[in-house]
């Protein structure tokens, strides 16, 4: 869209500009990254993350502990409260922060994610763009998908797992 974030002369703030030089949005962030796709740019004050338009407003306020760009499903991995999800454009839970760790989706259209159970154990699954545990938090450690499978482990023992989550 020919605007760029920047940081200003003395550095601690950033702002974004055109290609001319000229200021579009006055330095005032702590942190930001260009405009995505859909208009909104993530930026950073006092240590949380938010989005804001091309007229520099908050369409979300910052209070992320961290935040991504939107991809092209209109969905933004946060980190809030200590867990992670998915967001939409205007702030609302697409996939409920309950995830100690969320990977990006596949090809296939599934993320890696990981719950905790108890007081130090972790079991990992694949969720879809809605939010469906399509293949259950059940494994101790899952990879990512090739060819159709990933590869899983329960305790001592590997196998495969295909996207309908069928060992």
């Amino acid at each position: 869209n020919g605007v760029t974030a920047f940081r200003s002369n003395s550095k601690d703030k950033m702002g974004f500009i055109d290609k001319n030089g000229n200021y579009i949005i006055e330095p005032k962030f702590d942190n930001a990254h260009n405009f995505a796709a859909n208009g909104l740019a993530r930026v950073e004050v006092n240590n949380r993350w938010g989005y804001i338009n091309t007229s520099g407003e908050y369409v979300i306020e910052p209070k992320f502990a961290d935040a991504y760009d939107f991809d092209e499903n209109g969905m933004a991995h946060v980190f809030y409260n200590g867990r992670h999800g998915f967001i939409n454009t205007k702030g609302d839970w697409i996939i409920e922060n309950k995830y100690v760790t969320i990977e990006k989706f596949a090809d296939n259209g599934l993320a890696k994610m990981c719950v905790k159970v108890g007081d130090d154990s972790y079991l990992y699954g694949y969720i879809d763009r809605n939010g469906n545990e399509v293949v259950p938090a059940k494994y101790s450690e899952c990879n990512d998908f090739s060819n159709g499978l990933a590869a899983v482990r329960i305790e001592n023992n590997w196998g495969f797992v295909d996207s309908k989550g069928d060992m």
